[in-house]
C-alpha cells in the first residue's frame, strides 16, 4: 500500500492482474518468439492450423483445478484479520482488508470471481462458438481481467469486465498468431498476458 507505484502513479492491482500475470504473459511470449512455431501449425502460405488438445477433458480438469487454486490466491492476497483502529476505522473490532488496506469481505471478493468467471466463460463460449478449450480459458481471462480492480467493482461489474476481457484476449490471440506467427499452444500468453494488462488497463 505505500509502494512507489501506488504512491506516485495510482496503481491499483488487488489480486495480480499485472504483477503477476502480465508479466509472466509477457516473459511467455518473449519465449515463443524465441522457440518458434511447432511443427505443421502453420501452411505453406502462412495459415495457422488448429493443433487440437490431445485429450480435452485433462484440459477441463486442469482449468477447474486453476479457478479452485485462484479462491485460496484470492483470500490470501488479503490480510485476514486486522484492527480497525488499524486502518484509520472506528476502535473495536476486526475486518479482512486487501494489500491496500481498505477493508473487505471474503464474500465480496467471492461473489465478484464467480461474477468474472461468468462473464469469461460466455463470452468465451460465444466468440468461439461453443469450443470448450476457449470456454473454460475464457472463464480463467474472465476472472483476471477483473482481478486488478476485484475489491471495488459492483458483481455486474465484474460479469461485464470479465466478459469484455475475454473478448479482448480471443481477438488479439489470433490476430499475433496470424500476423506474426506466435504459436501459444495452451493460450498462456492470451490468457495471462492479454487478459492481465487488459485489467490493469481498466
Amino acid at each position: 500500500y505505500g509502494g512507489w507505484m501506488v504512491e506516485i502513479l495510482g496503481y491499483h492491482d488487488a489480486y495480480a492482474s499485472g504483477v503477476i500475470h502480465a508479466i509472466a504473459g509477457g516473459t511467455a511470449l518473449g519465449i515463443l518468439v524465441v522457440l518458434g512455431p511447432r511443427l505443421g501449425k502453420f501452411a505453406a502460405d502462412g495459415t495457422p492450423r488448429d493443433i487440437l488438445p490431445h485429450n480435452p477433458w485433462l484440459v477441463c480438469i486442469g482449468l477447474f483445478l486453476i479457478y479452485t487454486g485462484f479462491w485460496g490466491f484470492y483470500v490470501a492476497c488479503n490480510v485476514p484479520i486486522i484492527a480497525t483502529g488499524d486502518i484509520g476505522m472506528a476502535e473495536g473490532s476486526f475486518t479482512a482488508t486487501t494489500i491496500y488496506l481498505t477493508p473487505t469481505t471474503l464474500s465480496a471478493i467471492v461473489v465478484n470471481f464467480l461474477m468474472s468467471l461468468s462473464g469469461g466463460m460466455l463470452a468465451g463460449y460465444m466468440i468461439s462458438k461453443g469450443d470448450a478449450f476457449w470456454t473454460y480459458s475464457g472463464g480463467l481471462a474472465g476472472i483476471i481481467a477483473a482481478s486488478a480492480g476485484n475489491d471495488l467493482y459492483h458483481p455486474i461489474q465484474a460479469l461485464i469486465i470479465g466478459g469484455a476481457g475475454t473478448w479482448f484476449m480471443y481477438k488479439v490471440h489470433f490476430f499475433v498468431e496470424r500476423r506474426f506467427k506466435i504459436d501459444d499452444a495452451v493460450g498462456a500468453v492470451a490468457v495471462h498476458g492479454y487478459a492481465g494488462c487488459f485489467g490493469v488497463v481498466i
